[in-house]
């Protein structure tokens, strides 16, 4: 897999941030029902990220955008749209789904230099 059309800033950006969110989503998760799953492929010049999660509480989404659940939502929240601002600047798509305590996330990518 190759990511070398991506800069750096946005690789690290992309995978902190949907990590981050899924290990704080499954802490919350009782240890024996925890998953998460990470997957990256090619297909010609698009390039698909796929990640999912177990989680625990109430998600509220709107406009298939996540909305915070944090107390200070003022401070919180910036992660997937820093993510967002990603998938626009490289002509992708990004869709949120949620089913039976599963977060998924998918991405998709143009690679503009293949």
């Amino acid at each position: 897999m190759n990511l070398n059309f991506l800069a750096p800033i946005d690789i690290t950006t992309i995978f902190g941030n949907l990590l981050d969110n899924a290990i704080e989503a499954t802490e919350k998760v009782e240890p024996s029902k925890r998953a998460i799953s990470l997957n990256i492929n090619q297909k010609g010049k698009l390039v698909l990220i796929y990640i999912y999660n177990t989680y625990q509480e109430n998600l509220k989404i709107e406009n298939n955008k996540l909305i915070t659940t944090k107390k200070d939502s003022f401070n919180h929240g910036f992660g997937l749209k820093s993510i967002e601002n990603i998938v626009k600047k490289y002509n992708g798509d990004l869709k949120i789904s949620t089913n039976n305590n599963i977060f998924e996330l998918n991405i998709i990518l143009q690679n503009i230099n293949n």
